[in-house]
């Protein structure tokens, strides 16, 4: 995953109130329901913050002082964003389940 994780520009962003919020995707139709955390990762995944940015963000947000287990969940929140289409694919950036890239003639 690219360390500094872009939304794709076609999937329509509202916060619902302090809590939720929705992102519609244009291309599948897909309604996804975001909590308060996964909203803020979202809002970060503009290419300017790194994952580690979110990490101090979501620890700041809630008084989290468990680096480890903030970055996990980071982790996961953004690996499902992937898994779902929802992040840009950067050349560098490997979705998940996809295989690596291999050189011709490699054996």
């Amino acid at each position: 995953m690219n360390d500094n994780p872009v939304r794709r520009e076609d999937v329509i962003y509202r916060q619902l109130n302090e809590a939720e919020a929705i992102l519609y995707d244009l291309e599948t139709g897909c309604l996804h329901v975001l909590n308060s955390t996964a909203m803020l990762i979202w809002e970060a995944c503009d290419g300017a913050h790194t994952i580690e940015d979110m990490v101090t963000v979501i620890k700041e947000q809630y008084a989290r002082t468990d680096s480890r287990g903030v970055a996990k969940d980071v982790r996961a929140t953004l690996d499902t964003f992937a898994a779902q289409g929802l992040l840009q694919q950067s050349e560098h950036s490997i979705a998940a389940g996809e295989p690596l890239p291999t050189s011709k003639g490699a054996r």
